[in-house]
Parts: C-alpha cells; sequence; structure tokens
C-alpha cells in the first residue's frame, strides 16, 4: 500500500482549509443577504398601518364624493322644479 507522505498530507489540510474559508464566506455573504425578523415585522407593521390610513382616507373620500353628488344634483332639480312649478303656475292662472 502506498502511504501519503507528510507533504501531501499537508497539501490536503491546506486544500481542506481553503474550501472551508470559501465555503463560510459564501454562508457570512447569504447571511448579510437576510433581514432580521424584528426589522421585517416592524417594516410590514409600519406598511399595514399605511394601508389602514389609504383605505379610511379613500372611504372619507367617497362620503365626501357621495355628498358633493346629492349637493350638485340638489342644486339643479330644485330651481327646475321651481322653475316648472312657476310655469304651470302661470298657465293656470293665464286659463
Amino acid at each position: 500500500m502506498d502511504q501519503p507522505s507528510n507533504a501531501e498530507i499537508m497539501r490536503r489540510v491546506d486544500d481542506l482549509q481553503a474550501s472551508l474559508r470559501e465555503d463560510f464566506a459564501e454562508v457570512r455573504q447569504a447571511h448579510e443577504r437576510f433581514v432580521l425578523r424584528e426589522v421585517y415585522e416592524a417594516r410590514h407593521a409600519a406598511l399595514q398601518a399605511r394601508v389602514e390610513a389609504v383605505q379610511l382616507q379613500q372611504e372619507k373620500d367617497n362620503a365626501e364624493r357621495r355628498t358633493d353628488r346629492r349637493w350638485a344634483i340638489g342644486s339643479i332639480v330644485i330651481p327646475l322644479v321651481i322653475f316648472a312649478y312657476q310655469i304651470i303656475s302661470n298657465l293656470q292662472g293665464t286659463a
């Protein structure tokens, strides 16, 4: 049997060390890309609050729009009704 020499064993150990360093560097880089759970939860809570605020503002705007529409319709219909009433009253009075 052929036994490896001490130099061969050292070369293999050095290769193994280099390989481990590369692997740990890759793991370190991958770990740096992750976001901490606390940071994720804080960002998620802030985003949820913003969404709720936008929804609340949208509901308020919709209610305001409905009120504006009612006033616009009323400002057109009421004068028309009064005008029609006057015309009818004048026609009945002249007949």
